[in-house]
């Protein structure tokens, strides 16, 4: 099991990375609000 603390580490860090990017991208890529609808919805 030793062995495998290396993997496991970079494993999650790659993980953590991926979820980070994903969340960005859809901050990133949001469509903009429509300016003929009211803001009040």
């Amino acid at each position: 099991a030793a062995n495998d603390t290396t993997s496991s580490v970079v494993g999650a860090v790659c993980a953590a990375a991926l979820i980070a990017g994903g969340l960005w991208l859809e901050h990133c890529l949001r469509t903009p609000d429509d300016p003929d609808e009211p803001k009040d919805r």
